[in-house]
């Protein structure tokens, strides 16, 4: 994997919304902005994307292109990232998919999928916490 790192503070921020969200359909596995104080005072950014290394290059043009940054950080690391299952579970509000982390063959963590916790609570009018909070079950009694 390689980390993408750049501190920008002479861009209007509403432009990373587009930026984060353009990185991320051309295949960035994350990519993410933190508050930081930069020399001289000045409040910024720093603009983080992870991709496969194969996506360096193209990553570079995207941040290159749409930021005002003048040069970006490349370090190359090591992921470690559980064995994602996705399954479909009943809930009080209906179906909802979840993505079941394992580790060495253990699950190790379960979490609902917020698109569909989303569209539940929009379509029955309900808070969309009390969707999310309807798989509150330990780790432990859960899929194994």
């Amino acid at each position: 994997m390689t980390v993408l790192e750049t501190n920008i503070d002479d861009l209007n921020p509403q432009v990373f919304s587009y930026v984060i969200d353009k990185l991320l359909k051309n295949g960035a596995s994350d990519a993410f902005l933190k508050t930081v104080l930069m020399k001289k005072g000045r409040f910024g950014f720093l603009l983080t994307v992870v991709c496969k290394d194969s996506l360096k290059e193209r990553m570079l043009d995207i941040i290159f292109s749409e930021t005002t940054s003048f040069g970006i950080k490349i370090n190359n690391t090591e992921h470690a990232c559980l064995e994602r299952e996705i399954k479909k579970v009943k809930t009080r509000y209906g179906m909802i998919r979840v993505n079941v982390g394992k580790w060495k063959g253990k699950v190790k963590t379960i979490s609902l999928e917020y698109d569909d916790c989303r569209k539940i609570a929009k379509k029955n009018n309900i808070p969309l916490k009390n969707v999310l909070q309807s798989l509150k079950v330990p780790i432990s009694s859960r899929h194994r």
